[in-house]
């Protein structure tokens, strides 16, 4: 598990919604799911899991996205499977 903490840089009262895409048999897991910021929270933290039981051997590639109603932040991963 890996733990990352974004900030937000945009308007206040932002919500940013998770969108995994992970190649297949690759279990992609976002904790939360869901960014809330205002006024007073601008810092959030978040985790991400990886399962890779049914994954094909080797480096699997795929993307996380926060989404808003204008923006979005897009991140690649890359996760070995042995």
């Amino acid at each position: 598990m890996i733990t990352r903490t974004v900030t937000n840089v945009g308007t206040f009262n932002a919500t940013y919604v998770a969108k995994v895409h992970a190649p297949e048999g690759l279990v992609v897991k976002v904790i939360p799911n869901k960014l809330v910021f205002s006024e007073s929270v601008q810092r959030i933290t978040y985790k991400v899991s990886f399962s890779g039981n049914k994954a094909r051997g080797g480096y699997n590639f795929g993307s996380l996205t926060w989404l808003d109603d204008r923006h979005y932040v897009h991140t690649l991963f890359a996760v070995k499977v042995e």
